[in-house]
């Protein structure tokens, strides 16, 4: 009996959509998604493999968001390209033809090799910052982007340590007995 690709779960041969998770399953020539928030039923080729199937299946599901982050996390595209790449196979049924090409290698453009000087120099919160003008990217999201690039190229971010935590508590309690002792 074949199985769901994605919940693995038992499905009678000749079914187009997983009764336990309502993903689209792969027919011999064609992926056919059930209509949800695709609106229309599309036939997208199974050539265009089990990662389109994966996002078309996200999407037949109302999960456009999981959708995009599973594209992010397939392509390491940023976020405004990803959306743009997973609204045209909402719209369309396929991704766009730049789709699906490696990313760049880190350190290869002039924007990461900015970032990784940056982060090398003990500047991570500049390398966010940059990061978001440059994408768009939430603060989270911007974040998370430039601890991978620092880890991918083995730069350990400097961190304050017990003694900056200490100065910084001394600090905050003299501004504090400063603040109450001001007159009325």
């Amino acid at each position: 009996m074949p199985r769901c690709p994605f919940c693995e779960r038992s499905v009678v041969a000749g079914t187009l959509t997983c009764p336990g998770c309502g993903a689209a399953l792969p027919t011999d020539d064609t992926v056919i998604p059930h209509s949800g928030s695709l609106g229309t039923a599309a036939a997208v080729p199974s050539s265009s493999g089990s990662h389109d199937a994966e996002l078309l299946s996200l999407l037949c599901q109302g999960e456009k968001i999981a959708a995009i982050k599973r594209y992010r996390q397939q392509t390491g595209v940023g976020l405004a390209e990803a959306k743009s790449a997973v609204e045209a196979l909402e719209s369309s049924g396929r991704l766009p033809v730049a789709a699906g090409s490696a990313p760049a290698p880190v350190g290869e453009t002039d924007f990461e090799t900015s970032l990784l000087r940056l982060l090398e120099q003990g500047q991570k919160i500049e390398a966010i910052r940059q990061y978001r003008a440059q994408t768009h990217a939430g603060l989270k999201e911007a974040k998370e982007a430039v601890e991978a690039l620092a880890a991918r190229n083995g730069i350990v971010a400097k961190s304050a340590g017990c003694l900056g935590m200490i100065l910084f508590w001394i600090t905050l309690a003299t501004l504090a007995v400063g603040i109450s002792n001001l007159p009325v």
